[in-house]
């Protein structure tokens, strides 16, 4: 009678863990931004749309229009991909530049800006795992407020 509840008992820790080892693995894997890296912009969107952990949209640009535009939207940029690096284990993050994009990564850049409401450039969304909005930052950056907005979503 014993043998037979240790037998029960190892195939019972064997399916918990087998069940534990595919939830991890397959229904709260974690994607990286090496993973969408290499996808055209709606395949980012959708796998970022899809994702259940922290998430961080950039909404940028880059002008040519005169030095100083060209040396403030270059500096925003190198900060906040800075910062993307930073939170890289932690944050799924998109950087788009709306000024270097195709015509069909356009529409779906200009879907993502309705989604979330995004009318100003450039522009910080920061996403829940749930997909809720906690954090929107517009205008110039404030490195400092979108770490702690990064740091609440954890």
């Amino acid at each position: 009678m014993k043998r037979k509840y240790k037998i029960i008992i190892v195939c019972a820790v064997a399916v918990i863990l087998a069940v534990t080892f595919t939830l991890k693995f397959t229904v709260f894997k974690k994607v990286t931004n090496v993973d969408i890296a290499e996808m055209d912009l709606y395949g980012q969107y959708e796998t970022f749309k899809e994702a259940k952990q922290p998430r961080m949209i950039v909404f940028s640009y880059f002008t040519l229009c005169c030095v100083s535009s060209m040396a403030e939207t270059g500096l925003y940029n190198y900060e906040v991909k800075k910062i993307m690096k930073e939170y890289e284990g932690e944050l799924l993050s998109i950087f788009t530049d709306s000024k270097n994009i195709s015509d069909a990564d356009r529409e779906v850049l200009y879907q993502m800006a309705a989604d979330y409401g995004v009318v100003t450039l450039p522009t910080i969304v920061l996403i829940d795992d749930l997909g809720h909005v906690l954090g929107f930052f517009e205008g110039k950056l404030d490195e400092e407020k979108v770490k702690e907005g990064i740091e609440s979503l954890n």
